[in-house]
């Protein structure tokens, strides 16, 4: 996203549209921190993708979840 100008224009022009609506904005198939930076700074809300976990099965996403609020307590 950052390194393509015209990646990032569109990610801006969606996001902002989104925004406009009063949409929750949700982007997917974030790899790097810099790209959650990005997005955050730029209006989006919630993102998914492999900087926060590989694909997991819907069976696996409640004990996930739980490992992930006893880490940050």
């Amino acid at each position: 996203m950052d390194d393509d100008n015209e990646s990032g224009t569109i990610v801006r022009a969606l996001t902002g549209l989104g925004t406009g609506l009063g949409l929750t904005i949700t982007a997917e198939g974030i790899e790097q921190v810099e790209q959650q930076a990005a997005l955050l700074r730029g209006g989006c809300q919630q993102g998914q993708g492999f900087l926060f976990s590989r694909a997991i099965p819907a069976l696996e996403v409640r004990d996930f979840l739980a490992a992930l609020t006893r880490d940050q307590t």
